[in-house]
């Protein structure tokens, strides 16, 4: 144990390893919360990523801004689904709220809407057979912010 004399006098050269060791742990510490903290600010970013759908499933979500939500869904050929988008309306200072499906077979950068299928009157649920084999890319944005809840299951084909 150091006496006061020790603490208030002290060689201002001499080394303590224990104390340079907790200093490196606490360097360590503070780097790791500040990346944790800085984590939010990311949080854009990742909505970039492409979350893999099976059928029948459900997700929910909220989404706004410039920022859209991607799912995707590998399917084939023939195969009938039904995509559906719900979302809460809320009217604010801009206005309701609008949330909207675009379903793709490219990426979101070069997204093109499925010339297959059929809209719901209202746009919220598309229903029709997959073209080709592969995935199938689901792009939810809203505007200005919407809680969403997307659902996407199989059809038994329509019989003639």
């Amino acid at each position: 144990m150091k006496s006061v004399f020790d603490i208030v006098f002290h060689d201002p050269f001499s080394v303590d390893t224990t104390t340079m060791r907790n200093a490196r742990l606490d360097w360590i510490a503070s780097l790791a919360f500040f990346a944790l903290l800085s984590a939010p600010l990311h949080a854009g970013e990742q909505s970039a990523r492409v979350r893999i759908l099976h059928a029948p499933s459900t997700v929910r979500g909220t989404i706004g801004g410039e920022a859209h939500d991607s799912y995707a869904y590998v399917g084939r050929k023939g195969e009938h689904l039904v995509v559906r988008l719900d979302w809460k309306t809320e009217n604010g200072p801009d206005g309701a709220n609008v949330a909207e499906l675009t379903l793709s077979a490219a990426g979101f950068d070069d997204a093109k809407p499925l010339a297959s299928g059929i809209w719901s009157k209202d746009g919220r649920q598309w229903q029709g057979a997959l073209q080709r084999d592969g995935k199938v890319y689901l792009y939810v944005v809203a505007h200005p912010s919407a809680r969403y809840t997307l659902s996407i299951r199989r059809q038994l084909p329509m019989r003639h």
